[in-house]
Parts: C-alpha cells; sequence; structure tokens
C-alpha cells in the first residue's frame, strides 16, 4: 500500500492542525476519557476535582515554598526600612520621612514587590508542570518543576503586569471590557504563555465562541471556593474552643499559647493550600477544555509535550 500524501492521514483524511513534531506519529482523535480536556460541564467538573485530588500533595509542598521565600522577600524589605533613618529607630515621634529616605523606602519596596511577584509566577509554572505531568502519568518532582517554571517566570511575570494593567484600565473606563479581559485572561494566559510560549493574543484566539461558557465555569468554581471559605471557619472554631477549654490552668500560659499557635497553623494551611491547588487546577483544566474545543486531535499527551519541551 502507498503511502498518504504529506498532511494526510490514514485514508487519506487530513491530519489535526496541531500534531505533533515532524517525525512522530499524528495524536489521535481526543478520546472521551482524557485526564485533561474534557467535552462537556460534567467533564469539565470531574476533570477539576480529579486533578485537585491527583496533586494535591505536591501542588502543596510548592505553594509552602514558594509562601517562605515570599515571606522571606517581604521580611527583607521590611527589615531594609527599619534600618533606614526615621523615628521608628529612634523612637522619636512618627513623621514624614526626609525626600532621600522616602525615594530609598519606595525603591526598595519597589523590587520587593517585583520580586515577589516574580516568586508567585515561578510557583505557577512550577504547579502547572507538576499537574499536567501527573494527569499523563509522567511523573515529575518538586525539585525538577521549581527548576522548569524558574525558566518561565520572567515572561508569565511580565504578561501578568500587562495583563492586569489592561484590566484595571479597563474597568475604570467601561467596567466591561475590564470584566471581559478578566475572563480572558484568567482562563487561559498562564497556560498559552508557559505552556505554548505565546501571549495574551493566544487568550483571544482559544476563548473565541467560547465566552460563556468559560464565564459559566470560571464562576461556578469561584462559588465553590467561596462557599469552601465560607463553611471552614466554623469547622475550625471548634477545635480553637476545645484548646481553650482544654489548656491547664499555666501561670506563664505557655502550653496555651503552644496549642493555639499549632492550630492556628493547622486553621491557615487549610484555608489556604485547598484554594491555591483548586485555583491551579482550574486553571490547567479550562485551558485543557478551550484547546480541545479548537482541536479535537488535542490530548493530554499533547499538552504534556508541549509543555516539556525545551
Amino acid at each position: 500500500m502507498s503511502n498518504p500524501p504529506d498532511g494526510l492521514g490514514p485514508g487519506g483524511f487530513p491530519l489535526p492542525p496541531n500534531r505533533p513534531p515532524d517525525g512522530d506519529p499524528p495524536y489521535p482523535d481526543q478520546p472521551p476519557g482524557d485526564p485533561l480536556v474534557p467535552t462537556d460541564l460534567n467533564g469539565w467538573f470531574g476533570r477539576w476535582i480529579r486533578v485537585f485530588r491527583r496533586s494535591f500533595w505536591r501542588l502543596s509542598l510548592i505553594t509552602l515554598i514558594v509562601g517562605a521565600v515570599l515571606a522571606a522577600v517581604a521580611g527583607a524589605a521590611a527589615g531594609a526600612a527599619f534600618l533606614l533613618p526615621g523615628p521608628w529607630s529612634t523612637g522619636g515621634v512618627a513623621g514624614p520621612p526626609d525626600t532621600a529616605t522616602a525615594l530609598v523606602m519606595s525603591g526598595a519596596f519597589l523590587i520587593a514587590f517585583l520580586i515577589g511577584y516574580t516568586v508567585f509566577t515561578w510557583g505557577q509554572g512550577a504547579s502547572l508542570y507538576v499537574a499536567v505531568m501527573d494527569a499523563a502519568g509522567r511523573h515529575a518532582g518538586v525539585g525538577e518543576a521549581l527548576r522548569w517554571g524558574a525558566r518561565r517566570a520572567l515572561p508569565l511575570a511580565a504578561w501578568y503586569l500587562v495583563g492586569a494593567v489592561a484590566v484595571m484600565i479597563g474597568i475604570l473606563l467601561l467596567i466591561l471590557p475590564g470584566l471581559y479581559l478578566a475572563v480572558v485572561l484568567n482562563a487561559s494566559l498562564v497556560c498559552a504563555v508557559v505552556i505554548e510560549r505565546d501571549g495574551p493574543g493566544r487568550c483571544f484566539e482559544l476563548i473565541r465562541h467560547r465566552f460563556w461558557a468559560t464565564l459559566g465555569r470560571l464562576v461556578l468554581g469561584w462559588l465553590v471556593i467561596q462557599a469552601y471559605e465560607v463553611v471552614l471557619p466554623f469547622v475550625l472554631i471548634s477545635p480553637f474552643v476545645g484548646a481553650f477549654a482544654l489548656s491547664p490552668p499555666d501561670s506563664s500560659g505557655a502550653v496555651g499559647t503552644i496549642v493555639i499557635f499549632l492550630l492556628s497553623v493547622v486553621a491557615v494551611a487549610a484555608m489556604v493550600l485547598p484554594v491555591v491547588v483548586a485555583g491551579h487546577a482550574m486553571t490547567i483544566v479550562t485551558y485543557a477544555e478551550l484547546r480541545g474545543h479548537e482541536n479535537r486531535g488535542i490530548t493530554t499527551d499533547r499538552i504534556a509535550d508541549e509543555l516539556a519541551r525545551p
């Protein structure tokens, strides 16, 4: 049997527009049970939950590492501010610092903000890497993900800043354009930059004809996360009450202080980590759905190959 002409697959049918690198066999049509690419709302919700459960612990570890770095950056900025001449260093009456000190302080906090923003995007890229590789069945270590995320942190931080400014301008001018931009960029910007090495223009291509469906999914995800954030504090009240009640009387209050501190750490982790991981999971599944509607040949393996390429 003769080989089909270039651009055609078996039987003479055209290959999908998004195909693997030259020399690799074409990907099959999107299977119904693909780990990341849903075909409807029920599939979107189910994959969101599965990504959350599959990668929760390692995404949580990345979040804790990034949080520790952010805390160190904030602490360094605050420490630098207290080392500058001012009423806080002399015990004098609070007052406005002189011009030179104010400029130095502003510069220090601006640098700290930019570093912190880049650290945040570093965590975004690393988390995305882990979630996609887990879904594709290719185990990726946290160290590998962090090294990979560092390579995409700067471009992602730059596009995030551009997008944030555009959304603010849109909201200030007419409100609706800003909300439209917020939906478009939240749906796929991080994935477009990290996976496809593209920018906001790609986000508009992906959401074409899918704006309202995507908005509905993002609102649904937001409502689920908000419900969690509202209910959990009530669940956490009883341990705090019990800690106060069960702490033995102590003149120094050391035992009660330690117990309350440990419970506070657990409470903060229980509040923050699931919300952050759920956000990462929702982002990748929403992006995968947009890719699937754009090209029915897209699979999790294809997305993982694009992500892992040099």
